[in-house]
Parts: structure tokens; sequence; C-alpha cells
């Protein structure tokens, strides 16, 4: 038991000191958003790349997470609550396979029907597979349309 715990606490804290608290080149939490639809965007994000099906859900709380970009706006997207994107991506600690997906959806969407039914029925508006490597590409910045 004390070796379990060891062995938790250290990894912890290299996680804990991989990146700073803050953004900066070389850690990301953040990916910037820019809504060019006539949709208030939600975001999910899914870890289990290939499989969207896993996508996590929203509840009534899903505002509190991260809030809905508004139509013809800019926003951020909190991928990553603990550590940098980077670590995360580079280690597939988080990302299965170095991939992130994130699904786009219009908030009507979310606040009128079931998260289920949305999932079964894929009521997305658009899902990027991102790598660390699109996200570098895109300056951390994904447009939609």
């Amino acid at each position: 038991m004390k070796y379990l715990f060891f062995i938790l606490s250290l990894g912890i804290t290299l996680m804990s000191t991989q990146c700073n608290s803050n953004e900066s080149d070389s850690c990301h939490k953040n990916i910037k958003i820019v809504n060019n639809s006539d949709y208030n965007l939600v975001i999910s994000i899914s870890y289990s790349y290939p499989d969207s099906t896993s996508l996590v859900g929203f509840g009534e709380r899903y505002e509190s997470f991260n809030p809905p970009i508004p139509n013809h706006n800019v926003g951020k997207f909190q991928a990553e609550f603990y550590g940098c994107i980077e670590y995360s991506m580079k280690s597939k600690l988080t990302f299965e396979n170095g991939v992130m997906m994130l699904f786009f959806f219009n908030k009507e969407v979310i606040e009128n029907f079931p998260w289920e039914t949305i999932v079964k029925n894929k009521m997305y508006l658009k899902k990027y597979d991102l790598t660390l490597e699109d996200l570098q590409a895109k300056d951390w910045t994904i447009t939609y349309p």
C-alpha cells in the first residue's frame, strides 16, 4: 500500500511539474475557437479516438466547464485542466492514440435533446480529429465552419 501511495504521489508530482499553471509557448490548456456560424457553439471533447460514442456528457451543467461560444465571436475551449495539452498528447496519458476529438454542437440541440439521443444520432455540427502537430500548425486556433 505504501508503494502504491508513493507511485501515485510521484506521478502527480511529475505531472504537475511538466508545465506551469499559466499558458506559454510550450504549455497550452486552451484552444482558441473562432465561431463564424449563426449558432452559439457548445464544444465537447472525447479522449477515446476513434470511438466517437464516448463523448464527455454535459447534463445540466455544461456551461460551468466551458461556456458556449456566441455566434460570430471568438472564445476559448479549455481542453486540459491539470497540465499541458502538449504533455497529455505526447504521453498519451489523457488522449488515447495521441488524438483529441472535438465536437461542435448548436447550443439549442444540447438544450433540447437528451444527451444519449445526441450521441446516438451524431447530432454534432462538426467533428475535428486533432493531433498535437495539427494544433501547432493551426496556432492553437480552430475556426468553425
